[in-house]
């Protein structure tokens, strides 16, 4: 939905930004796992750790910056921001876990992170080097398959009970 978002908000002279716009969403959804995921610091009053994380987060977005832009010009930018969202979360979370006890199951973000990256990537190259029809259904397929993923691998049998019956309870309220 790229395109057609920047051709309504921006109009067609932004379209070559289309490239750089899954990259920054996701570096900007690794960012928000990292709020959440540093809480432990926040907790213990040791906010000014979060420092570290920002200067590794600036250093890999620097370094990036500087190798990936020269070939890949913008998108090589975005990806550098990326990198360096993953960096600066991944810092955090690890010094949150040194000063606090409180835990996260990390597993289920980092499968549907890898897997949104992995979908996200043969989208866009998909745009690129077949058009916008072979991009919207791998699109369709990639969304439906992390559906999937979210249900079978991510979500307790308790989890899904409850989703169960919610959508029993919204079916019977429908026939109403």
């Amino acid at each position: 939905l790229t395109r057609p978002m920047i051709l309504l908000l921006a109009g067609e002279a932004y379209l070559g930004a289309a490239t750089i716009v899954f990259p920054l969403l996701l570096a900007l959804a690794i960012e928000s796992i990292g709020w959440i995921s540093e809480l432990g610091l926040i907790l213990k009053r040791r906010t000014s750790l979060k420092l570290a994380g920002y200067l590794a987060a600036a250093l890999t977005s620097i370094s990036g910056i500087l190798l990936l832009a020269p070939p890949f010009g913008l998108s090589g930018v975005a990806v550098a921001v990326l990198l360096g969202s993953m960096v600066k979360t991944a810092s955090v979370t690890a010094l949150a876990y040194r000063v606090h006890e409180l835990r996260w199951d990390l597993a289920p973000p980092l499968v549907a992170l890898a897997f949104t990256l992995l979908g996200g990537t043969l989208v866009q190259w998909l745009a690129l080097s077949h058009g916008q029809g072979a991009a919207m259904l791998a699109s369709i397929g990639a969304m439906l398959a992390l559906l999937l993923l979210a249900y079978g691998a991510m979500l307790t049998p308790e989890e899904r009970r409850k989703l169960h019956g919610l959508a029993a309870r919204l079916r019977t309220s429908r026939r109403r």
